[in-house]
């Protein structure tokens, strides 16, 4: 019998779905199959692999954050430092413009 073109449209649609994802299953399947099997690494050795790889970002991430912590204070220190270095040029100004009794 004849198929009306948006059901065939349709059909050819849902098929492709499909197709994406039994394509995209099997992939993930074949990938964890070779990190299991393929690789020679049992879990154990991907969980270490998994938890050093954690570790290196967490003091990396330490070791960014202490920096950052300097770098801050520093700079809260020398603004600290010219916002003084200012006020002590304006108060020298108006001495030698004889502004002040001091």
């Amino acid at each position: 019998r004849r198929v009306s073109e948006r059901a065939f449209a349709r059909a050819q649609a849902k098929a492709r779905v499909v197709q994406h994802w039994w394509r995209g299953w099997r992939s993930q399947r074949r990938q964890v199959l070779a990190e299991l099997w393929l690789t020679k690494e049992s879990l154990a050795e991907l969980n270490d692999r998994r938890a050093r790889e954690r570790e290196a970002a967490r003091l990396q991430h330490e070791r960014d954050m202490a920096r950052a912590r300097r770098e801050a204070v520093h700079r809260r220190r020398v603004t600290a430092l010219r916002t003084a270095l200012a006020g002590y040029k304006a108060y020298i100004a108006s001495v030698l413009a004889g502004q002040c009794a001091w």
